[in-house]
């Protein structure tokens, strides 16, 4: 087992004030947690322009960073980052490097989403912080074995959508039958 810190930099986003109109509507992504769904994240909302990445805690996220929205209602949502995109505060973002195969990571994350949420704590709006998070512990086989692993449960992940969107397809032409 690694902990989360010695294995990755944990980032945390923000969000440009949304009184200043010279911050938004920009040619830089910028997610919500709402926006993590257990799954690839592959479009943004909302963009944000450069003045407004420079004066707020919003970063840039590359592409391959595994996702975690830290509070409410979206509380234990996973992303795997396709772009480059910002965040809001609510989300952790785990930025990739050499130590590990990020689709392994989304996975290992996906598989221990009941540690994470046992975390939370907060009355009125359930939360974990970023000292939480890098606190975790996770086990990690060696990088063949995690690119084998992560390869495998992709290549199921995309028959799952493909039968999904046959499933709706059906769906579709059974109502125009009707």
């Amino acid at each position: 087992e690694i902990l989360i810190s010695e294995l990755t930099n944990v980032i945390v986003g923000g969000t440009p004030s949304t009184t200043i109109e010279e911050y938004w509507n920009g040619n830089i992504a910028w997610l919500s947690s709402g926006e993590l769904n257990n799954g690839l994240v592959t479009k943004a909302k909302k963009h944000i322009t450069e003045i407004g990445l420079k004066n707020s805690s919003a970063k840039i996220m590359k592409p391959n960073t595994v996702m975690l929205a830290m509070t409410g209602a979206t509380l234990g949502k996973i992303g795997f980052l396709t772009f480059e995109s910002a965040g809001n505060q609510s989300i952790a973002g785990f930025e990739p490097n050499n130590n590990y195969v990020s689709k392994f990571f989304y996975y290992n994350i996906l598989f221990n989403k009941n540690l994470i949420l046992s975390m939370a704590g907060g009355a009125a709006q359930q939360g974990i912080n970023k000292a939480s998070i890098e606190s975790l512990f996770f086990s990690f086989p060696n990088i063949q074995e995690q690119t084998k692993i992560a390869n495998f449960l992709s290549a199921i992940d995309e028959k799952i959508e493909l039968v999904s969107n046959q499933i709706q397809d059906t769906q579709e032409y059974k109502k125009g039958l009707l």
